[in-house]
């Protein structure tokens, strides 16, 4: 099964997130291509923006759907619950393992365990920090 790569990242001067392929120059500099097209008229002058990103901030999309249909990628939070666990919720952030996409607590976004089409987005590490706390 595919999926489609794309990353965000948050545009260093205005805060605005902004979707599509991830750049990085020789100077560490991290730019998301949003627009790709051509300019009527000049075939061989495509028209590409892209804007700097907050290093930092930079995640990528999971392949998976919050139960809101909300695109999930590296760095949400999201609360889901936990069937292995008496169906305990969990409010956790998303990152990449070198086994898939996980939770915190080490719980698979793909797994048995959790039914991640019920995963609901809450917020993300970067403009909601306060979850995490919330979590410990």
């Amino acid at each position: 099964m595919s999926r489609e790569i794309k990353f965000r990242g948050k545009d260093i001067t205005t805060g605005e997130w902004k979707y599509g392929f991830l750049v990085k120059d020789n100077e560490y500099h991290y730019y998301i291509i949003y627009n790709m097209g051509v300019i009527e008229g000049e075939e061989n002058n495509p028209d590409v923006i892209y804007k700097e990103v907050i290093k930092s901030s930079v995640g990528e999309f999971t392949g998976l759907y919050d139960k809101n249909n909300k695109p999930i990628y590296e760095g949400d939070i999201v609360k889901f619950v936990n069937n292995w666990l008496d169906d305990s919720e969990f409010t956790e952030p998303v990152f990449w393992d070198y086994n898939g996409w996980k939770t915190e607590h080490n719980y698979e976004c793909e797994g048995d365990f959790v039914e991640f089409e019920k995963m609901e987005i809450v917020g993300n590490i970067y403009e909601n920090p306060e979850l995490l706390k919330e979590m410990e």
